[in-house]
């Protein structure tokens, strides 16, 4: 799991990232935006919150980001097919940002589960990100 720091970061970059290509309403846990809202499971009420939200060409799009938990990986496939299956139903797409290292373990676990998710590998997102503002700020 990254650290706080990292992750904030990753989350703005993620965001600065979605901003250049065009998507409103983007929800993430970063000054100068709404937190998304959470997200209960109906068969046992298990709630999850996408690391952001987005909308697209009028669809809703969620975002996660992929934090390795070997411990987890049954609880991570749960969320991860949660949220495939609402922007399939909301128009939308699911997105895994995958850091540095963690594609191997990302592509195995949405094999194994039949999620279905496109990826966004974060070395890429950086390069489109403001990043020099975001290390500075």
């Amino acid at each position: 799991m990254p650290s706080s720091k990292e992750y904030s970061y990753l989350i703005s970059a993620a965001v600065d990232y979605l901003e250049k290509k065009g998507y409103d309403q983007i929800r993430a846990d970063v000054p100068d935006k709404e937190k998304p809202a959470a997200i209960v499971r109906q068969n046992d009420e298990e709630s999850f919150v996408p690391d952001i939200t987005a909308r697209r060409n009028g669809g809703k799009c969620y975002f996660d980001i992929v934090t390795e938990s070997k411990s987890d990986k049954l609880k991570t496939a749960g969320k991860w097919r949660l949220f495939s299956t609402l922007a399939e139903h909301r128009n939308g797409e699911f997105y895994l940002l995958v850091p540095y290292g963690k594609l191997s373990f990302t592509n195995r676990l949405l094999e194994k589960h039949g999620i279905t998710a496109k990826i966004l590998k974060m070395q890429d997102v950086e390069k489109v990100a403001d990043v020099e503002e975001m290390v500075s700020a």
